[in-house]
């Protein structure tokens, strides 16, 4: 006699965000960054994997605004951001959240091709691509772009337990997503190809 297990999983109409195994703190040195924030920024890293992320990260501060750049080969990816706030109400980071402008030109763990730009949050300074279910800093706005040489691009934007929102503008003429009255928790807003 054999038992099996039942279980549901709920029906997703939009792709889930790429997610790279953990990896370790390394120097980039196939790519390039800049920034204009006051925040405290965290050296570049990248992965030692086929996934071939490339990331920015810095500890966000209430009420600060800033400007990021990356590019990883032919493709440069641009971050404005504005920090309304740090919520109390979930007090998950005790003053130690990182976020990261993330970019992938390249093959996924030897699956497909992308092109991804991201602003996410991270579980560590280390850890900029894998998933991480809360934020408590509030943006008031954000951009995210990308100069993309796919033909199409898709947009994600989650908030804190990856609720999607639609607080945002998708220009695919320019490559952006963007939002002037975010106003939320940002976990992750994306643009890939």
């Amino acid at each position: 006699s054999s038992s099996s297990s039942s279980s549901s999983s709920p029906t997703l109409s939009r792709p889930l965000p790429l997610s790279a195994p953990t990896f370790l703190t390394a120097p980039s040195s196939s790519s390039s960054s800049s920034s204009s924030s006051s925040s405290r920024l965290i050296p570049s890293i990248s992965t030692p994997t086929s996934t071939a992320w490339v990331t920015s990260p810095f500890i966000p501060a209430p009420g600060e605004a800033g400007t990021l750049s990356l590019s990883q080969g032919n493709l440069t990816c641009k971050a404005t951001y504005a920090i309304e706030k740090q919520n109390d109400k979930n007090n998950i980071s005790n003053n130690n959240e990182t976020y990261a402008l993330v970019v992938l030109n390249g093959n996924y763990n030897n699956l497909f091709d992308a092109q991804v730009c991201a602003l996410i949050r991270c579980p560590s300074p280390s850890t900029c691509v894998s998933f991480e279910p809360q934020a408590d800093y509030v943006f008031s706005s954000f951009t995210v772009s990308g100069n993309f040489s796919a033909p199409r691009i898709y947009d994600l934007l989650s908030t804190t337990y990856s609720q999607l929102v639609d607080k945002y503008k998708l220009d695919t003429r320019s490559n952006t997503i963007s939002s002037s009255s975010f106003n939320l928790p940002l976990l992750n807003a994306a643009i890939s190809g």
